[in-house]
């Protein structure tokens, strides 16, 4: 039984949106969250993305890790809110240090000690990771009825999905005895998983300890295992809330050869964790041509200048041509989506004009989200941005 965007917005908990780079999950991720918002939910939208984009098309002239209330009156007269955050990787670390350690004393030692520098520079640097993290304690602190995310580029998918596996491969290689004596890391891995942890931090744990500070690692480790025991069971909750019936997958792409294939790697990569894709939105198909198109060229452009027929018949010719392959994409995009049968598809043409205004970003969320219409399939429909005019372009920002 495929779930609708519009299923999908009103009733799961989370809502991760996941794509090549450059196809428009920010935006896509933004109109969500307002939809949720103005629909009466107590609405989060958190970005792995350092780039400023989300807060850029929200409004906001900051965003970071400190929720950013987002004012939108439809939400407000709904019951609805919306807030906004940006991922700090290192802050989440330290934050989850201070509230794992045995105690203060114990996490200030910890967060300035060098060892712990080389681990969660290592560790740390995992966006992925940190961000279900981040994921963890939003969850937690159930202030929120739905949370909508934009995560780190396809590419990353498996990063994604395996993240909450990682420390658990690191405890696996006893972590006492690798801070103590990093020689037998490797010997004491067992899973591939767990090599790979212990071949990434041998390095760095050599170059920060040198073997004169066996003392010192001993009560270092002393402090930080418990730290790691704790992600470790947080990690088990995240990858309970990933495989949540609450939780839904939506993948944006472009209508590309390219972008069918990465959905089909996509789909398959999900399936090896027996998690569905939900829904896939095509984002900037090029519009089809307007009622004039009827009208003989000559006709139309009666009176302009010398040369403008031959440009324009070259511009149609161009457009068609898009047209014509993006409309093959698009029939490969759509085969994926009918072999995974819990998806549903969403087609949303290229606007005029990026998305500058939440008035805008409404519109793109009901236009996303709005009951299905005609389409192939009762869950395939061509959205329809109401107030905001589309046209063909080269490129987009949305």
């Amino acid at each position: 039984m495929s779930s609708s965007l519009a299923e999908i917005a009103s009733r799961k908990r989370l809502v991760l949106l996941v794509g090549q780079g450059g196809v428009g999950k920010t935006t896509c991720a933004a109109a969500i969250a307002v939809h949720c918002a103005c629909s009466g939910r107590r609405t989060a939208v958190l970005t792995i993305d350092p780039a400023p984009r989300l807060g850029t098309v929200l409004g906001l002239r900051r965003i970071d890790e400190s929720p950013r209330a987002i004012r939108l009156p439809e939400a407000i007269a709904a019951g609805g809110s919306l807030d906004a955050f940006r991922l700090d990787t290192k802050r989440t670390f330290d934050r989850i240090v201070e509230r794992l350690a045995p105690g203060p004393d114990a996490a200030r030692a910890i967060l300035e000690h060098r060892i712990y520098r080389a681990v969660s520079g290592a560790l740390g640097g995992s966006d992925a990771y940190m961000a279900l993290q981040r994921l963890y304690e939003l969850d937690e602190e159930a202030r929120y009825e739905v949370l909508v995310v934009d995560t780190p580029p396809v590419i990353h998918a498996w990063d994604l999905l395996s993240a909450p596996l990682r420390l658990a491969a690191l405890i696996e290689t006893d972590a006492a005895r690798v801070l103590a004596n990093p020689a037998i890391a490797l010997a004491r891995a067992g899973s591939r998983l767990a090599k790979t942890s212990a071949a990434l931090l041998l390095p760095l744990l050599e170059r920060a300890t040198g073997m004169a500070l066996r003392g010192e690692i001993a009560q270092f480790v002393e402090r930080f295992e418990s730290v790691l025991v704790g992600l470790t069971e947080r990690s088990s909750a995240v990858e309970a809330l990933l495989r949540s019936d609450e939780t839904s997958f939506v993948a944006v792409v472009r209508p590309a050869d390219s972008s069918a294939d990465a959905l089909e790697s996509l789909r398959k990569t999900f399936a090896t964790r027996a998690i569905e894709l939900d829904a896939v939105v095509v984002n900037r198909l090029t519009p089809p041509p307007g009622r004039d198109r009827a009208i003989a060229l000559e006709e139309r452009l009666t009176g302009a200048a010398e040369g403008t027929l031959e440009a324009v018949r070259a511009m149609e010719a161009d457009l068609d041509a898009r047209r014509a392959t993006e409309a093959r994409a698009l029939g490969r995009i759509r085969k994926v989506v009918q072999a995974g049968d819990a998806m549903s598809l969403v087609e949303l043409a290229s606007l005029e004009h990026d998305i500058s205004d939440l008035s805008e970003l409404e519109s793109l969320g009901r236009a996303l989200c709005g009951a299905a219409g005609s389409g192939s399939r009762p869950d395939e429909r061509r959205a329809d941005a109401s107030t905001l005019r589309s046209r063909p372009r080269a490129s987009d920002e949305l």
